[in-house]
């Protein structure tokens, strides 16, 4: 639990998992179409149970798509996944998606009695076995990670089709690859990194896709950024300059004069105002051609109002704009998100694809 910056105050759980609530509530109200939930399971974040909160607002939205970011499906039982992820579909009338991927950190692993040698494999066989789950009854599986199974089918089903899995990719081209031989959707799992990295996994992605016989037209592509906003552009970097201070002390880096500007030239880190905001998210869109966009808007020690008021502004003054730049397509940009900052927070820019 990080204290704030400049107050040293810090949320207590409860504070913290009844915000991330109450925020994806807004996220609704605003407009947004998304919001997504991260899974961690060391300090300081407090989301180890992403499903039981996406439930939770289940009970208090009726548009808004419930995800995670990530499911970390190297970790999990994956018959735990499918029948979790089936109740949420069903209680939620099909509202669900999820984001599976190996997570960030290695202690994870032996939290759950696994090697982190294993996480490639783990993640391809688990990932199959989820699939086969949620597409088949009296399933007869064997694998290398799990007891087989024998005529099992999960209850209850998924309301309608099965829950979309999206690819969560930082660098790794093999995990573009996996998305495009499943026709499965890919996200590129973006906060401070370089822009043209991650346009080269999409540009990947989309020549796999169209390797496996499909329509490289038909691919459908998520992206991460750290977003932070404000009326004028030079509260919005005010206002950020000391979490981003912090964050970078936190990992035995020292801030220097001028570094938050450096790295948001090149990056996925929209630090400004409205304005800037709407050019610097059509600016990713062109680059990447994608139908979901993702934002973290919390930091370490962001307390929650804060967030609410970037959420407000960004529905508000942002969003029409997107909405009429990107035109009808296949969705619409709006969303939130959980997966950055502590609890991976993040008003989620979303085509409604999916």
């Amino acid at each position: 639990m990080a204290p704030h910056p400049v107050t040293g105050e810090v949320m207590t759980e409860r504070e913290r998992l009844r915000g991330v609530v109450e925020l994806g509530v807004l996220t609704e109200q605003v407009g947004m179409d998304v919001f997504a939930v991260g899974e961690h399971h060391d300090g300081p974040y407090v989301t180890s149970s992403p499903t039981v909160i996406l439930g939770h607002l289940a009970a208090r939205t009726t548009r808004l798509r419930l995800s995670t970011a990530v499911t970390v499906l190297t970790t999990l039982d994956p018959v735990r996944v499918a029948e979790d992820f089936a109740t949420l579909s069903q209680l939620s009338d099909g509202r669900v998606d999820l984001m599976i991927g190996k997570g960030v950190s290695w202690r994870t692993f032996p939290m759950f009695g696994r090697d982190p040698q294993d996480q490639d494999a783990l993640l391809e066989e688990n990932h199959l076995l989820l699939r086969k789950l949620w597409r088949e009854t009296d399933l007869e599986w064997s694998g290398r990670y799990r007891t087989p199974l024998r005529r099992v089918t999960i209850l209850p089903r998924p309301y309608g089709e099965p829950p979309v899995m999206w690819h969560g990719a930082v660098r790794s081209p093999a995990t573009a690859e996996t998305a495009a031989r499943y026709g499965e959707p890919l996200f590129l799992n973006n906060l401070f990194g370089p822009l043209e990295h991650f346009g080269a996994l999409a540009d990947h992605y989309r020549r796999a896709w169209a390797a496996h016989g499909r329509n490289p037209q038909d691919a459908v592509l998520g992206a991460g950024g750290q977003l932070h906003i404000a009326r004028r552009s030079q509260d919005a970097v005010a206002g950020f300059r000391p979490y981003h201070s912090a964050l970078i002390a936190s990992r035995g880096g020292f801030p220097t004069p001028g570094g938050l500007e450096r790295e948001m030239a090149g990056t996925t880190l929209t630090v400004g105002s409205p304005q800037q905001v709407v050019e610097a998210v059509l600016s990713f869109r062109e680059r990447y051609g994608h139908q979901r966009q993702l934002f973290a808007l919390d930091m370490p020690g962001m307390p929650y109002s804060e967030v609410a008021e970037q959420i407000e502004l960004f529905g508000a003054e942002v969003l029409p704009h997107l909405r009429q730049a990107t035109g009808p397509a296949r969705g619409a940009l709006s969303g939130a998100s959980s997966t950055g900052g502590e609890d991976g927070l993040s008003p989620q820019l979303t085509e409604r694809a999916l």
